[in-house]
């Protein structure tokens, strides 16, 4: 199904999201939002260190031209974290050998799902989870601070507000 042809560090610029997936297919691998409300706020760095967990999956794509390009079709979210700096900066990536086009579609949400059934944590448990997160990195015992990821992440209430969650959960 999916052969790994490597991964590079590769140029935001060069990569687009698969021309081969159809616009059904698009829309719904980016309906969900991010919990964070704002990915705005984030760092260059925390933008690099999520690359480095979820690197976009890619193939090469040859234009008419002789042109090559890049086609995201996983880890679309890392792609347009990249892509919100406004920079031209590199990211890792991982490439696949170039699917048939009649199978974008199905790859892409295959690559979803395996993704959502390895990596997501239980809505019941997120809340606690970045809470924890954040009390342990606003520690002594934490050579990173919040601000690291974040400069909306300075205050424990900011940080709340920033992923809507209530102060009182846990």
């Amino acid at each position: 199904m999916i052969t790994d042809a490597g991964s590079r560090r590769i140029a935001v610029s060069h990569i687009d999201i698969s021309d081969d997936i159809t616009p059904p297919i698009k829309r719904m691998l980016m309906a969900y939002p991010a919990m964070l409300r704002d990915a705005s706020c984030l760092t260059l760095e925390a933008i690099q260190m999520a690359a480095l967990q979820a690197p976009p999956i890619v193939y090469k794509k040859i234009d008419s031209s002789g042109k090559t390009t890049y086609q995201c079709i996983g880890n679309l979210r890392t792609l347009f974290l990249a892509k919100i700096t406004g920079k031209n900066i590199s990211i890792r990536s991982t490439i696949i050998e170039t699917p048939k086009k009649t199978h974008a579609d199905s790859m892409a949400m295959s690559l979803l799902l395996s993704e959502k059934s390895c990596f997501l944590v239980n809505p019941e448990h997120s809340a606690s989870l970045l809470i924890d997160t954040y009390l342990f990195l606003d520690s002594k015992r934490s050579s990173v601070n919040p601000t690291a990821i974040s400069p909306k992440f300075k205050t424990k209430k900011a940080f709340l507000e920033s992923f809507s969650i209530n102060r009182r959960s846990k």
